[in-house]
This record gives structure tokens, sequence and C-alpha cells, in this order.
């Protein structure tokens, strides 16, 4: 078997959640293979730029469909992800404009398998139902460059949104 590599680490402890066994195997699995930027230092540099004022690019915000060609992957690299999804038994829709996300759906087996861990259920504090890995997912070796995270493992939070100001309500 090819070797593979963990993306990310294993998720950590959240309070309030209950542990309740393993996920039905056949149960739907939503996820993104978020992939890496082309140049992580480059896209850094911009966003500083044009995030500062006082820059000389300060404003010089990139036009709908600039990103993917400065830097998103490149279509190897997308190819090369959407290949190792597929050898491994899932079905990758299509990339993200930017080339930052692929969507997968598949089942928890599905999911457990392509990834190397296994999926438990919980019951969140509003009562929620919720998922989470056993460990960081793996992916191929040669891939594993390319991919910057597996999202959609761990559904045991809800993301909340930022207060806008300091005494809101």
């Amino acid at each position: 078997a090819a070797a593979r590599v963990a993306v990310g680490a294993a998720p950590s402890a959240v309070p309030g959640v209950r542990a309740l066994g393993a996920a039905p195997a056949d149960a739907t699995v939503a996820l993104d293979v978020v992939l890496a930027p082309r140049d992580p230092r480059a896209l850094s540099q911009f966003v500083d730029a044009v995030s500062t004022p006082g820059s000389p690019h300060y404003g010089d915000y990139l036009a709908t469909g600039e990103f993917r060609g400065r830097f998103g992957p490149t279509d190897a690299a997308i190819a090369e992800v959407r290949m190792a999804l597929r050898d491994a038994g899932l079905n990758p829709g299509p990339t993200s404009r930017s080339g930052l996300s692929i969507p997968v759906t598949t089942t928890v087996a599905g999911a457990e398998a392509a990834f190397g861990t296994a999926i438990e259920r919980y019951r969140r504090a509003d009562g929620g139902s919720a998922i989470a890995a056993a460990s960081a997912p793996r992916v191929p070796a040669e891939i594993a460059p390319q991919v910057a995270a597996i999202v959609g493992l761990d559904t045991r939070t809800r993301p909340q949104p930022r207060a806008l100001g300091r005494n809101v309500g």
C-alpha cells in the first residue's frame, strides 16, 4: 500500500458534546478537500499589501476570476488530487472557481476508507447530531503537499458569527 500522510491534527475534545459511538456506515458525509495555494508566501504578501493603509497596493483587489491564475493550485496539482480521490473510491464534484476546494459527498464508510480514520457520532449541547473523525485524516503521500485540509469530518461545533463592534446587544 502507498504511504499515507496525516492532514491536520486529531480532533480535540469539545465541551458539552457527548460521544454516541460509531457513525452509521451508510450515513451521508459532505466534505470539502481544501487545496493549498500555489505560493502561500506570495498570497500572504498580496493580502498584506492590499489590506494595509499606506501601502501602494492598498485596495488593489483582484478582479473576479483572477485568484486562481495567480494563487490557486496548478491545473496539474488539481488533477493529481482529483485522481487520488477517485482512486480512493470517491466521486469528487466540480472544483471551486478559485481552485482551492473540491467537494465530495460520500458515505461514512467511504470517508473512513478514503481517509484512514474511524468516524464517530456525537450529540451537541444544542441537541443536534454531529460527527467527528477519531484521528487526523490521511491522504497518499504524493498529494499531501497539495492538500491543506479535509473540511466536514468534524461537525461538533457550529461556526459563530463575530460580533461587530465592542458592545453588541
